[in-house]
């Protein structure tokens, strides 16, 4: 049974602060979703229609362009009656901002689950009792590292399947001034014998400042083309490789993002496809890939685990390592 969750990921800086505390006392739940505050615990009662996702996006991405970036403060650390409860960090919301998101969203008092604004550190269904309280002793003795407020950009919509969470779609807080697109593109993981998965580096040409980040191949589709088509005529374009059938789809996310002063809207198919390693043939790169495509590299899912670069999707080691175990 698939879940969701409407979620904040907290920026990349503090999230790095809080996994060292998870992944000594809780690994299993550090190694399963990054930091966050779930803002509701289970978005099936948002959602409706023949798809959910969609439809859940959409109410998401309406309250989203609805509310202005704000300001969350992380305290100290508290646990849920008793450590083997739980031990969580504290989160202030001093303007009320995760109630109003709340309300925007439709979900009334209690509904979607009990909510407090948290940050889990010790997870009771991955740790033993024992452990937890030796967790407790140190890290109540300990917590005055992580005193901060954090700015609230964004917010996400996670789902899991039982294999740990992964991230399906993204909506920045704002309204957006930028001209505006929507897309249906098709993207292709590319896993050698050894189970690296082929990335490109890229860049934005309009906002170097922005800096760069790693992503699989694939794009936009033509007018008249599947998904499946597109896939494979992009991975073709960008890395000369041919591959006659993608099988079935293996993800699918929904993602917003600027690129050269346009936002876009993009839902996107992700295929699966296993090949020898090889050498990328850029023959076939359009202007703005030539502009906005640095390079490429073969990451192993320890690789993608442990590093600070950024990756899209956010959750594509979790998805690599469900095509491995296969």
């Amino acid at each position: 049974m698939v879940r969701r969750q409407v979620t904040i990921f907290l920026p990349r800086a503090v999230s790095a602060r809080i996994d060292e505390i998870r992944s000594r006392f809780d690994p299993e739940t550090a190694s399963r979703i990054r930091p966050h505050i779930t803002v509701v615990h289970d978005a099936g009662a948002l959602s409706a229609g023949d798809r959910p996702l969609a439809e859940l996006g959409a109410r998401v991405g309406r309250m989203a362009s609805a509310t202005a970036p704000f300001t969350l403060h992380l305290g100290k650390a508290g646990q849920w009656g008793s450590a083997e409860a739980g031990i969580y960090l504290a989160v202030d919301d001093r303007d009320g901002m995760i109630d109003a998101i709340r309300r925007r969203l439709g979900v009334v008092g209690e509904a979607g689950g009990a909510f407090i604004p948290h940050v889990t550190l010790v997870h009771p269904r991955s740790v033993s009792a024992r452990a937890a309280r030796d967790a407790w002793a140190e890290i109540s003795s300990d917590m005055d590292a992580v005193d901060i407020d954090v700015t609230i950009e964004s917010i996400a919509i996670v789902e899991s399947a039982g294999d740990g969470w992964r991230t399906v779609a993204t909506f920045p807080l704002g309204p957006t001034m930028r001209p505006e697109q929507d897309r249906v593109a098709a993207r292709v993981l590319v896993v050698d014998a050894d189970g690296a998965v082929l990335l490109l580096q890229g860049c934005d040409p309009a906002r170097l400042d922005r800096g760069t980040w790693w992503f699989t191949p694939g794009g936009g589709l033509d007018e008249g083309e599947t998904s499946a088509e597109g896939a494979g005529r992009e991975l073709f374009e960008e890395t000369g490789l041919a591959v006659a059938d993608l099988g079935k789809v293996v993800f699918h996310r929904v993602t917003n993002f600027d690129f050269e002063g346009v936002h876009y809207r993009q839902e996107e198919d992700f295929y699966s496809v296993r090949v020898p390693r090889f050498a990328i043939d850029d023959s076939g790169w359009s202007d703005v890939e030539r502009r906005s495509v640095l390079g490429y590299r073969w990451w192993t899912p320890a690789e993608l685990a442990v590093t600070n670069e950024v990756v899209f999707p956010e959750s594509l080691a979790d998805v690599l390592r469900g095509i491995l175990a296969r």
